[in-house]
């Protein structure tokens, strides 16, 4: 059957999506305090949520590689698990989140 791949595909990203909001349901800290703003950047492998962590975060590389979350040029796994970062003025919590579709996170 050819939707059997697709209905397994979706399966993996629905069970992920449920991993990814019970760890962040676990930051009480970042959700009870008001003043606070939280991004989550969620998406596929290799179309830059760690880089645009990165620059969030301050990183002025030329490739936003020098932040705090590893990047990569070739759309494979970085992120294996949800990252916390900061902007630099510590007002914005940015959870970066593993790559739907990985290669290995």
């Amino acid at each position: 059957n050819k939707l059997n791949p697709t209905k397994k595909e979706l399966t993996i990203i629905k069970n992920q999506i449920q991993d990814e909001e019970k760890a962040i349901s676990g930051m009480k800290l970042e959700r009870n305090d008001k003043s606070k703003k939280i991004i989550i950047c969620i998406g596929k492998t290799g179309h830059g949520k760690s880089a645009f962590v990165n620059r969030l975060a301050g990183d002025t590389s030329l490739m936003a590689n020098a932040g705090p979350c590893r990047t990569s040029n070739a759309a494979q796994s970085c992120t294996n698990e949800l990252q916390k970062v900061y902007d630099k003025n510590k007002e914005i919590c940015i959870i970066d989140c593993p790559g739907w579709a990985d290669t290995g996170g």
